[in-house]
């Protein structure tokens, strides 16, 4: 995705719209020439990233309110389901596009990432569908900030990104694996809690399709 582009979504990550106006957009994103802002607006809309409302002046970012409509999820990269060995960064890779139907009703701000690994090959969880997490999977992941024990979460440690089982010991924290291997999980004390981060829960796992020839 072209970085105008992304800057764009930035505008839009904490607010539901906002003006059509091309010279304040450039001067927000760094680019001085408005046809180009239009163009990239254009290309926006095209992936279903955004929605344009003409009558209102406002650009809207993709919502998946809409009953039975199909949305486009950014996928924001890969986390890794063993040790920790996949950067998290905050980009976005493209749109995977899917049907309402297939998503949780209540969830909201969601996201895509790539599993990479196999530390989450033997879950079960029937929240999930009691599907496993394979290498190439896509996770569905609703952004949240305090999870409750036992649910399946991505967690940022030292700037890379892991899906792990959440769960609370006393006062510290365990994220723990659920592989066919013997993997040991990662404790974080209380007093070092400020030095990971939650990105969110796992709600949608989609497998990815294995054809047979």
């Amino acid at each position: 995705m072209h970085p105008t582009q992304k800057a764009i979504l930035q505008l839009l990550e904490n607010a539901e719209s906002i003006p059509l106006k091309l010279r304040w957009i450039g001067r927000e994103v760094g680019e001085e020439h408005p046809q180009k802002i239009k163009y990239h607006l254009h290309q926006l809309e095209k992936m279903g990233a955004i929605a344009i409302d003409m009558d209102k002046k406002e650009i809207i970012k993709n919502s998946n309110t809409a009953e039975g409509a199909f949305v486009s999820l950014p996928i924001m990269g890969a986390a890794n389901c063993g040790s920790a060995t996949a950067l998290a960064e905050d980009r976005i890779e493209g749109f995977m596009k899917i049907s309402q139907g297939l998503l949780p009703r209540s969830s909201k701000n969601l996201f895509v990432l790539r599993a990479s690994g196999d530390s989450m090959n033997n879950l079960s969880d029937s929240s999930l569908e009691n599907k496993t997490i394979d290498d190439g999977d896509y996770v569905i992941v609703e952004k949240i900030e305090e999870p409750s024990n036992k649910d399946v979460v991505v967690s940022i440690i030292d700037g890379y990104a892991n899906i792990k089982r959440f769960f609370h010991q006393g006062t510290d924290i365990a994220l723990l694996s659920e592989s066919k291997q013997d993997l040991p999980p990662i404790f974080i004390h209380e007093d070092d809690a400020d030095k990971y981060q939650i990105a969110g829960k796992v709600v949608k796992i989609i497998k990815q399709p294995r054809f047979e020839i």
